[in-house]
């Protein structure tokens, strides 16, 4: 059992010092929730009636003349732009806050 010290102890000095660590993984880590389901949606493993980029792109290759007329770039153009910059602003939000956080990736002033 956790006694009054214990908990002291992870409230002031073991908590502090992970949660903003934690937060920066979770960052990171979403990335790749977005890939796996845009790409399980895609392959047709994701639920057919929730709305996502990856249900956009299985929709467009479902028609086999897509690729004939101009409404591929309305259909897979912007889900895949989308998904691709979703995943790279995470990336930067991701690495900002993980050199704010991080002691040992702070850039020291030189004047």
């Amino acid at each position: 059992m956790l006694g009054a010290g214990d908990f002291h102890i992870l409230g002031r000095h073991i908590l502090p010092n992970v949660v903003p660590l934690v937060v920066v993984q979770l960052v990171l880590v979403s990335r790749y929730i977005i890939l796996a389901e845009s790409g399980l949606s895609f392959i047709g493993l994701g639920d057919p009636t929730a709305k996502s980029w990856g249900m956009m792109l299985h929709d467009a290759f479902e028609y086999p003349t897509i690729f004939i007329t101009d409404l591929w770039k309305w259909w897979m153009l912007p889900a895949g732009l989308l998904i691709g910059l979703t995943i790279l602003s995470l990336s930067f939000i991701g690495y900002a806050l993980e050199e704010v956080v991080n002691p040992r990736l702070k850039r020291s002033l030189v004047i």
